[in-house]
């Protein structure tokens, strides 16, 4: 739909135009004096055609009424719906030691299955921005908070397991890496995500520690614990150096996650299997929840210069015109 942002321009130049059609009738009266016959009767037998002055005039007509128009500043205007999303900024935090290749989660083995369900929890949180920390004996950042979702997935199907040289458990020093994404945060919610096979036993900073920072800032903690009552087979180096497996017990602490998730107003899952996993992240997604607000945004498009370009074009084709036919510019 188009519409006019000053339609009483219309008005005001149509009275300019009416004042300048008085004025040049005025102007174009006969002066008092002898008339003589002349030879205005040969121009019907004249060879130019007698409807070039009549177009002159309408183009010229259609020039003024395109400028007229112009400077009414018309507009076409769109209305859409766009969907405002407050946010919650999450990192997700994945241990990838070696013990996280236990073969008691399918499809392979328990990293495999963690990468299966942050998959399917990346892809529903469509309006959030996401980060995610891995860990073993140290931390590290393999994706800052982002909304490129399809980076952070690309980026988790890297995710393999830590060399054996670098084995080990460091939940407190994961825990700040991940506050370090989130404390510069301006996010209706914070939250960590936290997935672990293990106890911990590496870095300078205990996990309680790192809770006790997580509650300064804000930040939420949810605590996963993976594993059985049963043993299972996980990858493991021999005395001799090579990589065998071997049936053991892989045991979490669960009273460190559960005091973790308590003092940041977070909660305590554990997981024996692919499915209790994937409904612990679905509960998660559900308790940090979006909240979105549809609006109307109107998009204006201004016209005025499409008109002016008319303008432009009837007036070169007038003048054309006259060129061809210079006796009716007399």
């Amino acid at each position: 739909m188009v519409a006019l942002k000053s339609p009483d321009m219309l008005l005001w130049v149509g009275l300019a135009l009416v004042l300048l059609f008085i004025v040049r009738r005025w102007l174009a009266r006969p002066s008092p004096g002898i008339f003589f016959p002349g030879a205005d009767w040969l121009r019907r037998f004249s060879s130019r055609r007698r409807w070039v002055p009549v177009l002159l005039k309408a183009l010229a007509g259609l020039a003024l009424l395109c400028v007229a128009v112009a400077a009414a500043r018309p507009y076409t205007e769109r209305v859409r719906d766009e969907v405002v999303a407050e946010g919650v900024d999450i990192v997700l935090v994945l241990d990838i030691s070696t013990s996280m290749s236990a073969r008691d989660f399918q499809p392979e083995n328990r990293l495999a299955a963690a990468r299966d369900v942050l998959h399917d929890f990346i892809t529903r949180r469509a309006h959030d921005r996401l980060g995610m920390i891995t860990f073993a004996a140290a931390a590290y950042v393999l994706c800052p908070l982002t909304s490129d979702h399809l980076t952070l997935t690309a980026l988790l199907e890297t995710v393999e397991l830590i060399p054996f040289e670098d084995d080990g458990t460091a939940i407190g020093l994961a825990i700040t890496c991940a506050v370090n994404r989130l404390r510069d945060s301006h996010a209706r919610s914070k939250v960590i995500v936290l997935l672990t096979d293990g106890i911990n036993n590496r870095g300078e900073i205990s996990p309680l520690q790192a809770a006790d920072i997580c509650r300064q800032y804000g930040i939420r903690v949810y605590t996963i614990g993976l594993g059985t009552d049963q043993e299972t087979e996980v990858l493991a180096r021999t005395r001799s150096g090579k990589t065998a497996w071997l049936k053991t017990r892989v045991d979490f602490d669960r009273d460190i996650l559960e005091k973790i998730a308590e003092r940041t107003g977070g909660r305590m899952y554990s997981a024996a299997d692919t499915r209790s996993l994937t409904r612990i992240y679905s509960e998660i997604d559900s308790l940090e929840k979006t909240e979105l607000e549809k609006k109307q945004v109107r998009e204006r498009y201004d016209l005025d210069y499409w008109f002016y370009w008319l303008a432009l074009g009837f007036l070169l084709a007038a003048l054309l015109l006259a060129g061809v036919s210079p006796l009716s510019l007399a």
